[in-house]
C-alpha cells in the first residue's frame, strides 16, 4: 500500500472492527475510494484527520452519529455529493475542515445543533444557495469559510447574531443586494472578506463600529456608492481594500485618520475630486497605498512623505499637478517620466505631470 513514501490505495475495511478506536489520522497520503460503511461501528472516534488525500463519493450518513467526534478534517481531497444534514447534529463536533472538495447542494437548513464547534471550512467547492438563517445558532463559532463556493442571494441578516465569530470568509460567491447593516453587530470580527461578490447599494456604515476589525476586503463588487466615512472610527483597521467595486463620490477626509492602516486600496473605482490635503494621509503605519485608476486630480500632499514605511504608492492613471521632492525619501521609483528617482514602487507614470519640486 505504500508508493514513492506515501500510503496508496483504498483504507482497509477491518478498520471497522476496532470499536474502540479514538484517532483516526491519515492524512498527507494518496488513499483513494470512498469512506468505507464498516466504519459505521468506529462509534468511540473523537479525531478523524484524513486532508490531503484522494479520498472521493459522499460524507458518510453516520459521522452525526458519533457522540465524542471533535475534529474532522477532509480538506483537499475529492468528495462529491451534498452536506449529510446529520453532520450537524455530532455534539461534540468542534471542527469540521472540508475545505476544496467538489461538495454540492446547499448548507442543512438544520445546522443548528452543534453546540460546541468553533470552525467551520468548507471554502472551495460548489455549495449553491443560500446561508440559512439559521446559522445564527452556532454560537460558539469562531472561523466561517465559504468562499469560492457558488452561494447565491442576499446575505442573511442572521450573521449579526453571532457574537463571538472572529472570521468570515464569504470570497467569491454570488451573494447580491445590499451587504446587512446588521453585520455591525458582530462585535468579535477580526476578519471580513466579502470580495468578489455582486453586492450593491451603500456600503453599510455600521461597519464602522466594529472596533475588533482588522481587515476589510470588499473588492470586486458593484456598490455605485459613496465610501462610508464611518469607516474610518475601526481603530484597530490594517487592512482595507475596496478596489474594483464602483465606488463613486470623493475621497473621504476621513480616511486621512486610520491609525493603525498598512495597506489601503481603492484602485480601479470612479472616485473624483482632490487629493485630501490634511497631514493625516502621512500615516506613519502606511505600507501600501493604491488610488490608481481614478479621477482624481490636482497635488499630492506634502504629508505623504511623512509615511516612513511606505513601499507602494500607486497614482498612475491620475492628473497630478504636484508632486513633493519630499517622496525621494523613500527611494519611489516614477515610471514613464524624465524625473526617475529612487524607490520600489511609486507609479506615477500615464499623467499630466505639471511640477516637481
Amino acid at each position: 500500500m505504500q508508493d514513492n513514501g506515501f500510503l496508496t490505495n483504498v483504507l482497509p475495511t477491518e478498520l471497522g472492527q476496532l470499536t474502540g478506536l479514538l484517532d483516526l489520522v491519515v492524512w498527507g497520503n494518496a488513499f483513494s475510494g470512498s469512506i468505507p460503511a464498516e466504519y459505521e461501528n468506529l462509534v468511540n472516534l473523537e479525531n478523524l484527520i484524513c486532508f490531503l488525500n484522494l479520498f472521493s463519493g459522499p460524507l458518510p450518513e453516520y459521522l452525526g452519529g458519533f457522540p465524542n467526534l471533535g475534529y474532522i478534517d477532509f480538506d483537499d481531497n475529492d468528495l462529491t455529493g451534498p452536506l449529510p444534514p446529520s453532520l450537524f447534529d455530532a455534539p461534540a463536533l468542534v471542527e469540521l475542515l472540508l475545505a476544496r472538495n467538489a461538495l454540492t447542494g446547499p448548507i442543512p437548513v438544520t445546522a443548528t445543533s452543534l453546540p460546541m464547534i468553533s470552525a467551520i471550512d468548507m471554502g472551495g467547492n460548489a455549495l449553491t444557495g443560500a446561508i440559512p438563517d439559521t446559522i445564527s445558532a452556532l454560537q460558539t463559532l469562531i472561523v466561517l469559510d465559504l468562499s469560492e463556493n457558488d452561494l447565491i442571494g442576499d446575505l442573511t441578516s442572521a450573521l449579526g447574531d453571532m457574537p463571538n465569530l472572529q472570521f468570515l470568509y464569504l470570497s467569491s460567491n454570488s451573494f447580491f443586494n445590499a451587504i446587512p447593516s446588521e453585520l455591525g453587530q458582530m462585535e468579535s470580527l477580526v476578519q471580513l472578506l466579502l470580495d468578489f461578490n455582486i453586492f450593491s447599494g451603500a456600503i453599510p456604515a455600521t461597519l464602522g463600529e466594529l472596533a475588533a476589525l482588522e481587515s476589510l476586503s470588499l473588492r470586486g463588487n458593484g456598490f455605485l456608492s459613496t465610501l462610508p466615512t464611518e469607516l474610518a472610527q475601526i481603530p484597530n483597521l490594517i487592512e482595507l481594500d475596496i478596489a474594483e467595486a464602483f465606488i463613486t463620490g470623493t475621497f473621504p477626509t476621513e480616511y486621512t485618520s486610520f491609525p493603525s492602516l498598512q495597506l489601503m486600496s481603492l484602485e480601479t473605482n470612479l472616485l473624483t475630486g482632490p487629493y485630501p490635503s490634511t497631514d493625516g494621509l502621512g500615516n506613519v503605519a502606511l505600507i501600501v497605498l493604491d488610488l490608481s485608476d481614478n479621477n482624481l486630480v490636482g497635488a499630492l500632499p506634502l504629508s505623504i512623505a511623512n509615511s516612513i514605511n511606505l513601499g507602494m504608492f500607486r497614482c498612475d492613471t491620475l492628473r497630478c499637478f504636484f508632486v513633493p521632492r519630499q517622496l525621494a525619501q523613500h527611494s519611489l521609483s516614477v515610471e514613464s517620466h524624465k524625473h526617475a528617482t529612487r524607490s520600489p514602487y511609486l507609479r506615477i507614470d500615464r499623467y499630466a505631470l505639471a511640477e516637481w519640486k
